[in-house]
């Protein structure tokens, strides 16, 4: 059945979050951006019913069967903690807050009103990502021993000196919140939940952890977003017979990985114009299939949630 949905943030909503929103033929009712007159001028060009200045009068409409956040976390906390509490189900953005005290919030608001959740860590949805953790959880590389993580990119602000949300940790931008809650989401698809954080150096373009995780597994995080050198996602998994890598050398956050082992190289299909489009299309269809059968999917704001306090231990060890 279509959905009636409406979406909060005209950057990345309009790039990613409508064409995988349209790719499953859902109706997107309304377009919220801070400004009425743009608001209404982006809903005109890109065939969306209506545009809105004031993200609360998204509570008057009549038909709305949940809500797409595409907007800074501190803004994202306030607009999520209304919607939760009035039982419209959300689709978030990563990080869920700027500390975990928020997204504790948002969390038991959703466990209290039983309200379907989502939380766009979209890189799991790729085929690359499904078969490492295919390779890990069937056990071919042996026990994993150690995870070897390094993401070096540069950013539009990073490579421009532009000064936004996006690079104020206080705003939940920032390495760490940015890219970090990504790495961390990964991390523990792949070793199981993190144990302890014994290191970690931050600073607003990039950081250095190092993990233990229950299983044992001992984790290296390195990552930089203002490196004007080649981009490179690798991740470097060390079992206990035979190493694989995945990696990912081009500037495509998700498509043209590749997965190497015991000297195979194996590639995967791309998803044109953008990686990202089919992954949060994934992720969408099952929020939607979650509000029709009140049930909770994965990643939801549980997952944000856990995500988030770790950011924050990151953080509070980096003090230490």
């Amino acid at each position: 059945m279509t959905k009636k949905i409406a979406i909060v943030g005209k950057g990345f909503g309009l790039r990613a979050h409508l064409p995988a929103l349209r790719a499953l033929k859902h109706e997107v009712v309304a377009l919220v951006t801070r400004d009425q007159v743009q608001a209404e001028q982006l809903a005109k060009e890109n065939g969306i019913t209506r545009g809105l200045g004031d993200w609360k009068r998204l509570l008057d409409l009549s038909e709305l069967d949940g809500v797409i956040l595409s907007c800074p976390p501190k803004i994202q906390y306030e607009i999520g903690r209304v919607l939760l509490d009035k039982n419209i189900p959300v689709f978030f953005e990563k990080p869920l807050a700027t500390n975990p005290e928020q997204s504790a919030e948002l969390l038991k608001l959703a466990t209290t009103h039983q309200v379907p959740t989502a939380i766009n860590f979209e890189f799991p949805e790729s085929l690359a990502f499904q078969w490492a953790t295919k390779m890990i959880s069937e056990n071919t590389l042996g026990p994993l021993k150690r995870l070897s993580y390094h993401w070096h990119v540069q950013t539009y602000a990073s490579r421009n000196n532009i000064q936004s949300w996006k690079t104020n940790p206080d705003d939940g931008g920032g390495a760490l919140m940015q890219f970090g809650s990504h790495a961390l989401y990964h991390i523990e698809g792949f070793s199981g939940p993190i144990q302890t954080i014994t290191k970690s150096t931050l600073s607003n373009t990039a950081f250095s952890l190092t993990l233990n995780a229950q299983s044992g597994a001992m984790i290296d995080l390195n990552v930089d977003t203002n490196d004007p050198g080649p981009w490179v996602h690798r991740i470097r998994f060390i079992g206990e017979h035979q190493e694989g890598i995945l990696e990912n050398l081009t500037h495509d956050y998700l498509n043209h990985f590749q997965w190497r082992s015991s000297g195979q190289i194996k590639s995967f299909p791309d998803f044109q114009p953008d990686g990202r489009i089919a992954a949060i299309s994934a992720l969408l269809d099952r929020w939607i299939k979650s509000i029709d059968h009140r049930k909770r999917m994965h990643p939801n704001v549980e997952d944000g949630h856990r995500i988030q306090c770790l950011l924050a231990e990151a953080t509070k060890r980096s003090l230490t």
